[in-house]
């Protein structure tokens, strides 16, 4: 069963064999690259669109938006995957070697790439989108917000400092 739509065949098109090596391993599977691109959706969209309909939802440069930043959530564990895979091959007989370029470093540069790719697309994708999380995050005010100003007015100079009538 391969992982259904648009955001998912982008996503492989990026990087297409550390997404078939996450697709079929145990630990990982297609269910969390299943849900690494809903949560991207949910986070950048606001809304978790069946895959069935993002191709009618949201116009091809959203989808590949969502598809680079699903690609940035899955390039650490494919760095993880890949870290545990031999680097070589020896044989025995034939003295056969077997040695693949380090796909650890080429998805640490693909994460660099995308980053700036991701960061141009920015400007012009959410307008598009048209979603704003809002923060809960505390935020600054001002405890003297009813105290009177004691700064004297620039009308009143020389004068010392206190109550102003200019309020």
């Amino acid at each position: 069963m391969a992982v259904a739509g648009e955001i998912a065949n982008r996503t492989k098109a990026i990087m297409p064999i550390t997404w078939d090596a996450l697709g079929k391993d145990s630990r990982f599977g297609e269910a969390l690259l299943r849900s690494t691109i809903d949560l991207v959706k949910e986070r950048v969209t606001g809304v978790n669109v069946d895959p069935e309909n993002e191709g009618s939802t949201y116009v091809l440069v959203v989808i590949d938006y969502l598809a680079k930043l699903s690609a940035l959530e899955l390039i650490n564990p494919g760095i993880d995957f890949w870290m545990t895979q031999p680097i070589s091959t020896t044989t025995t007989g034939t003295a056969e070697d077997v040695a693949y370029p380090s796909r650890t470093l080429e998805l640490r540069n693909l994460r660099i790439s995308l980053l700036i790719q991701v960061k141009k697309l920015e400007a012009e994708v959410l307008p598009l989108i048209g979603y704003n999380r809002v923060s809960r995050a505390p935020r600054a005010s001002s405890s003297t917000q009813n105290d009177p100003f004691i700064t004297p007015s620039h009308q009143e100079f020389p004068r010392p400092f206190g109550t102003t009538s200019f309020t």
